[in-house]
């Protein structure tokens, strides 16, 4: 007999497909929506069980076949993505899930959301990355101020999955290519960041729906591991066998660049003092969640580890 039945979004990304199996393999039913059906991630899902509905391009703004995918849903995960060209567009994409979601019957929604950089100093609300981060505070104010019986907010820190194929590139541009990870940080290579495993943000979501009354009114920041960023290449250049090094740029060289590399470096900016967004106290003694590390999780995704940087020249012994 199923647990219940989720709704998950973007079950095809990195999140969302752990959490489908992670789902599955706890007697959940799993719903999920995508616009390209004969794509390996959505087949891979079916393969594990789950119930696919196509949906037309415009995606979260299709409501018939989300009304249709959430009938008989008694959860809902929402990870959704910004618009880069309409921020705000995110922010109607929500409302209109979780309105679909009250009308079919769904009583738990746990959202993930993302570690509030815009409560960092350096914040910066007319960079143009501010909209995109702002608008992932309104949408937890919206989970919080809805009508669901339970509710819970995860906040991930720095996804592993951002050192491999496909993120890699927006985040360091031409790593995959010359094994150099550009750096923006202000205290170089020593500045610590909050990695996480999509894999222990699963579980942490899994509990949620297993315990809705202890998960209800929950906030809580997730990461697995805190590290150095130069022991995070070091990691990398170990386990890959590869020439991986960092470079550490300073202010005035970060303005001499241009394009996504120039963007990256920004982006890397606004992350300064991630680390301290995380309780650490509080994840690791009252999680009950063994939490991964960043070499465990290479080791587990050997395959795609080699495939990023199957161009970057080997390490000469």
């Amino acid at each position: 007999m199923s647990n219940g039945t989720v709704f998950v979004t973007s079950a095809t990304g990195t999140l969302g497909s752990a959490l489908t199996y992670q789902l599955i393999i706890n007697n959940y039913t799993v719903h999920f929506t995508t616009r390209s059906p004969t794509s390996a991630a959505a087949l891979a899902l079916i393969d594990l069980g789950a119930i696919m509905f196509p949906s037309s391009p415009s995606g979260w703004d299709d409501i018939p076949t989300l009304t249709t995918a959430l009938q008989s849903c008694t959860h809902l995960f929402l990870n959704t993505f910004p618009s880069f060209d309409d921020p705000s567009h995110e922010i109607t994409q929500v409302k209109t899930i979780l309105r679909l979601s009250q009308v079919a019957g769904v009583k738990q929604v746990v959202y993930s959301s993302a570690l509030p950089t815009y409560d960092l100093p350096q914040f910066n609300p007319s960079h143009w990355s501010a909209p995109l981060r702002l608008a992932k505070k309104q949408i937890e104010l919206i989970v919080r101020q809805s009508e669901f019986q339970y509710w819970s907010i995860v906040r991930p820190g720095y996804f592993m999955a951002n050192f491999l194929n496909p993120k890699v590139e927006f985040q360091y541009p031409g790593a995959t290519k010359t094994g150099e990870f550009l750096h923006g940080f202000t205290k170089g290579k020593e500045e610590v960041v909050p990695l996480v495993d999509e894999k222990d943000v699963a579980i942490f979501v899994l509990s949620a729906f297993m315990g809705p009354e202890v998960a209800h009114g929950r906030i809580i920041a997730i990461a697995s591991e805190s590290l150095k960023v130069g022991d995070v290449v070091e990691i990398l250049r170990r386990v890959t066998g590869r020439e991986i090094r960092g470079r550490y740029l300073s202010a005035e060289e970060i303005e001499r660049e241009e394009g996504s590399v120039r963007m990256a470096l920004e982006n890397q900016r606004s992350f300064e003092g991630l680390d301290g967004l995380v309780d650490w106290k509080r994840l690791k003694e009252g999680s009950g969640v063994e939490l991964g590390t960043f070499k465990e999780y290479l080791g587990r995704e050997r395959e795609k580890v080699e495939g990023t940087y199957k161009e970057v020249k080997r390490v000469v012994t």
